[in-house]
């Protein structure tokens, strides 16, 4: 690989292509270009003429190196200068290149020089000069294409007159997909310079795609080889390029480029073929160019770096010879990153070959090219004796050697010459037949003798090609044998059984054959077999490695006498006897029992498993199965199964232990072919889980207070459990919690192992407006985890009301009490509001004079107002006020009583009576209106008064007069006081309309007064009147006035109590 800059590589071609237009336009003109000082000499354009112009391949990729080959000539006599340039078509790139041409006689006869557009060629003017006639010529060069199409086409190249159609494929190098940069690869190559025969060597230090990291130490170390290449130091190489930028190429692919020498921190030690250096710090993977990618020029920094080292060589040998001329060299390299060493690799750099020739008419040659034909593989050197004639010359004797596939090309010989050819006759070795040598033309005639003049079967001005065929063929024989098959156990064998005998000879350098091998197929049947023809002399080996495959069966060592011949040894065929012994193949099996998963523990020391096995009819054995049974950790064996035979394992179910489940069994393998001589060893694993169970818990709430709970109360059940021992947990113990809800629902614990011992317990619930939680009451409070079972755990939460209750004491006073008996009830309602966990509530209670009454089951906290019926107003008596002495509100505690006294005053009712007073009688008119009357009352003490009595006087005009303020209930007696005596009257009688009155409350009886007056007659002397009324005299009191005396007092009572009950009712009313 050559580095340069791509800028003054494009500023060259332009160049080169102006040049190249340039001497196109003069070809054009001229055909040849003349030196200047023969330009009057030049002949016309017709002087040279391209004959011919061909690829090396007729389908090649774009940019791809290939050969060009131009044949050309000069119809007429040529005349110097002759220099010949062929402009390369535009999209055709030459190869920078200056080669000799070699002259007949394989002396330089011109120079071609190449440049990237355009080839020129020039004959030197004594070849000219001397060979004017029939000059004709070839050069081949390396050319590529650079059409960068992206899809294979057709193309066609014009070079004048001549055109070349070739099928163009796109360049390899185009990327599509996956084009960034992946990373550098190590390795080693080379760019051979032609202009002095130097080779710059290249290696290329592996690295990722961010460079090799800062502060690593590279060692890189040229493996020269000293006798191939001179090591070449000067102020360029060798030399450490450097670089941490990555760019897109033309091809739309990212790669290494920015390459800069450098200069300080490298140690060049032996010889100048390792240098040492510390990997630096990169440009960093921050870093980019503005060009987009993948347009070509986008750039981006990496945070490493990259490195190649260059030695510039010179070659001291030409390398390997390529078929096409090409020269490759080879040289080796070793690198080491942070002493990471690598491999030597190895690298090449090709050499490649440009050529022409130039010929005239005046001279001819001629080339022997030797042919061997036969079968054999000798290839000695042939002796060609050769006479040449030339003309006013003696003959000249002259020979060469050849071999065959070589060809020897003679001097030139002048027109006119007469070449005689004979060959020497091999005779050695024995075993070959020699047949006589042949000299054959180009068209098939015999050529022994060669004449170089017109019409002569020898060419002027070109090469007279001539094939010296050689026929020489070896001597054959063959050998046989026979086949014989030892069966002692019957084994089926099918009657067109083969087997394949191998026989191998080495080659005979000396008796001219290669080696050689082949298969003898014997039947069964004992028959011979011939070989085919095999060379005299061959030492021939006996082999029988692939015995036909006999299922079932095993082939012994085969027994071959002789196991070498030597072919035509013996005037007959040597014949091998070949024998073989077949015995039956058996084998067996075996397999081992284990036991794994967590459920171990749970395995009972006595289980035994059973293992079913079973194979079909193979090779002509019949079908065959049975059990082996085992512990866990045992192994059951099974000898004597026909070799083969497929075996299919199975294992019988087993039942699962308390506590456990198996998983599906495990075998290495459970079907399995029986091979001969050996147990199968087989392992058996039976997973078993420990089972797990689990618990659930539903919360259930009793007592009064239940209904207090809601639905989505949470209730927090903690656990403890203990694994079981087997198990062989660490840690064996753990803890854990539910949330249960008072909606009737269980609420699952996670999973727990079979066996594990678990203990419930419950939080202190949460408190509940209204009621106290007095129970908690789990019904199991320790279980133990089933297998694969859910245990229920009732946890019961017993919970009562918050409730109290209030008493009401009753107390009656006042003038009234007395009227009020013990018995009597009093009416009280009570009410209170709806509270947090309760409703509103209300009721009535009744309380006895004197007693206390008590209402329970009241919400605690509640505020209850109590108000009383207003209660009847006992007789002579009325209610005066009703009262709550420390208020009617009482507030509820919890299990408590609030006591409230209601006192209900009581007054003794009052009435009164009036007396009216008349006057009836004859002699009413005798009474003054205005005389007055003594009405006498008097009661005795009754409940809640003391006797009284008093006095009223009315008068007989009859307005009445009153008593009030008596006490209701009072038995009045009336009675009149002897009303005064009415002169010329008497009083006759007095009546009280009720001379006892009871006193009614609030009530005024009206008792009416009769006082009955008559008139007294005059007296005569002989009548004397009646005695009237004196002065002073009243009616006596009589029963009637008695009567008259309680009709009042009752008619007070009557009013007294009409009093108190307007007053109680103007109360009531008031209230």
């Amino acid at each position: 690989m050559k580095f340069r800059k791509e800028g003054s590589s494009q500023s060259s071609r332009k160049g080169l292509r102006a040049l190249g237009a340039a001497l196109a336009g003069l070809l054009a003109v001229t055909g040849i270009i003349a030196a200047p000082a023969a330009a009057l000499a030049a002949p016309d354009a017709s002087q040279v003429r391209i004959d011919d112009v061909s690829f090396e391949n007729d389908t090649f990729n774009d940019w791809e190196r290939q050969r060009l080959t131009v044949e050309w000539s000069i119809p007429a006599e040529a005349v110097a200068p002759v220099s010949l340039t062929l402009p390369l078509p535009e999209e055709l790139h030459g190869r920078s290149d200056t080669f000799p041409m070699m002259g007949p006689d394989d002396q330089v006869a011109g120079e071609c020089v190449v440049t990237e557009t355009a080839i020129t060629c020039t004959v030197d003017d004594a070849f000219i000069e001397a060979n004017p006639y029939e000059v004709s010529g070839s050069f081949f060069i390396g050319v590529e294409t650079r059409l960068d199409t992206r899809e294979t086409v057709d193309k066609t190249f014009v070079f004048g007159d001549v055109t070349t159609n070739v099928t163009v494929n796109p360049s390899p190098n185009w990327c599509d997909e996956n084009c960034e940069f992946g990373d550098f690869w190590g390795g080693k190559y080379g760019w051979y310079n032609k202009a002095d025969d130097t080779i710059e060597w290249t290696v290329q230090v592996p690295a990722g795609e961010n460079g090799i990291a800062a502060g690593q130490e590279i060692v890189v170390t040229d493996l020269l080889d000293e006798e191939d290449y001179e090591l070449l130091v000067d102020g360029t190489y060798p030399r450490v390029l450097e670089t941490s930028t990555l760019q897109y190429d033309r091809w739309g692919r990212e790669g290494v480029s920015g390459w800069q020498v450098r200069t300080d921190g490298v140690e060049w030690s032996n010889g100048d073929l390792t240098a040492t250096f510390d990997s630096r710090e990169g440009r960093g993977s921050d870093w980019s160019n503005d060009i987009e990618p993948p347009t070509q020029g986008a750039q981006r920094g990496v945070d490493g770096s990259f490195y190649i080292v260059q030695w510039k060589v010179k070659a001291l040998t030409g390398g390997e010879l390529q078929a096409n001329g090409d020269r490759v060299f080879r040289n080796s390299a070793e690198w080491s990153i942070d002493g990471n060493a690598s491999n030597p690799t190895g690298g090449s750099a090709t050499r490649y070959t440009s050529g022409g020739t130039v010929m005239s008419a005046n001279y001819g040659r001629f080339a022997v090219t030797k042919e061997l034909t036969g079968d054999t593989t000798l290839n000695p050197e042939f002796t060609v004796n050769y006479t040449v004639t030339e003309p006013g010359q003696e003959p000249a004797d002259r020979s060469f050697t050849v071999r065959s596939g070589e060809t020897f090309t003679s001097p030139e010989f002048f027109r006119g010459s007469v070449v005689e050819l004979t060959e020497a006759t091999p005779t050695d070795p024995e075993n070959v037949d020699w047949a006589e040598p042949v000299f054959l033309d180009a068209s098939g005639e015999p050529a022994e003798t060669l004449t170089f003049a017109p019409g002569g079967n020898g060419t002027l001005g070109a090469l007279t090609e001539i094939r010296l065929v050689n026929d020489a063929q070896l001597q054959t024989g063959s050998f046989s044998a026979q086949k014989s098959v030892v069966n002692t156990d019957d084994v089926p064998l099918a009657d067109d059984l083969t087997f394949a005998l191998d026989y191998s000879y080495p080659a005979d350098a000396e008796k001219g054959f290669g080696a050689g091998s082949g298969t003898l197929e014997l039947p069964i049947s004992g028959d011979v077999v011939t070989s085919g023809d095999l060379p005299v002399g061959a030492e021939v080996t006996l082999t029988e490695a692939n015995l036909p495959n006999v299922p079932g069966a095993t082939w012994g060592d085969p027994i071959i006498d002789p196991t070498t011949l030597t072919i035509g040894e013996t005037d007959e065929p040597i014949t091998a006897q070949v024998t073989n012994t077949i015995t039956q193949d058996t084998g067996g099996f075996s397999v081992t029992k284990s036991v794994s998963g967590d459920g171990t523990g749970l395995v009972p020391d006595d289980a035994v498993f059973t293992v079913a096995y079973a194979y079909p009819e193979i090779n002509g054995f019949p079908a065959g199965s049975g059990e082996i049974s085992f512990g866990a950790g045992e192994t059951g064996t099974v000898d004597g199964l026909p070799a083969g035979a497929t075996v299919t394992l199975a294992e019988l179910e087993v039942t699962d232990p308390e506590g456990g489940t198996w998983g599906d069994p495990a075998f290495s393998e459970s079907t399995f072919t029986v091979a001969k001589d050996t147990v199968v060893s087989i392992d058996l694993d039976n997973p078993i889980s420990w089972n797990n169970g689990d618990f659930s818990v539903l919360k259930q709430v009793s007592g009064d207070g239940a209904d207090l709970v809601p639905a989505d109360a949470a209730f927090t059940v903690d656990y403890t459990y203990t694994l079981p021992d087997a198990l062989g947990a660490d840690p064996a113990t753990g803890s854990g919690s539910l949330t249960v809800l008072n909606n009737g629902e269980t609420v699952t614990s996670d999973p727990l192992p079979y066996g594990t011992q678990v203990e419930v317990t419950e939080a202190t619930p949460v408190n509940t407006p209204g009621g106290t939680w007095t129970d908690a009451t789990f019904d199991q409070a320790s279980f133990t985890i089933g297998d694969e079972t859910t245990l229920a755990v009732t946890l019961t939460n017993a919970i009562e009301r918050d409730l109290g209750g209030f008493a009401v004491t009753k107390s009656v006073s006042g003038t009234g009490a007395g009227l009020v008996a013990a018995d009597t009830e009093f009416t009280v309602n009570y009410s209170y509001p709806a509270g947090e966990w309760y409703d509103a509530g209300e009721g009535t209670l009744t309380v006895k004079n004197g007693e206390t009454a008590t209402v329970e089951g009241i919400p605690a906290s509640a505020v209850v107002t109590l108000t009383e019926a207003d209660p009847e107003d006992p007789t002579n008596g009325h209610w005066v006020s009703s009262s709550f002495t420390s208020g009617n509100i009482a507030v509820i505690e919890k299990n408590g009583v609030a006591g409230v006294k209601l006192e209900n005053v009581v007054a003794l009712g009052e009435g009164g009576f009036t007396v009216q007073k008349s006057i009836a009688g004859s002699g009413a008119d005798l009474v003054d209106p205005g005389a007055t009357f003594v009405v006498d009352y008097a009661y005795d003490a009754g409940i809640g008064f003391e006797a009284g009595s008093g006095q009223i006087t009315v008068t007989a005009d009859g307005t009445p007069v009153g008593v009030t303020g008596l006490p209701a209930g009072a038995e009045v007696r009336l009675s009149e006081e002897i009303p005064t005596g009415i002169a010329g009257g008497r009083w006759t009688s007095a009546a009280f309309s009720d001379d006892v009155i009871v006193v009614g409350q609030a009530e005024t009886a009206e008792v009416s007064l009769t006082n009955t007056i008559d008139p007294v007659s005059p007296g005569t002397p002989e009548k004397p009147g009646e005695p009237g009324d004196r002065p002073g005299g009243g009616l006596v009191n009589t029963g009637a006035a008695s009567l008259l005396w309680i009709g009042v007092a009752a008619a007070l009572a009557a009013l007294g109590g009409a009093l108190v009950w307007r007053a109680r009712r103007r109360t009531a009313d008031a209230g």
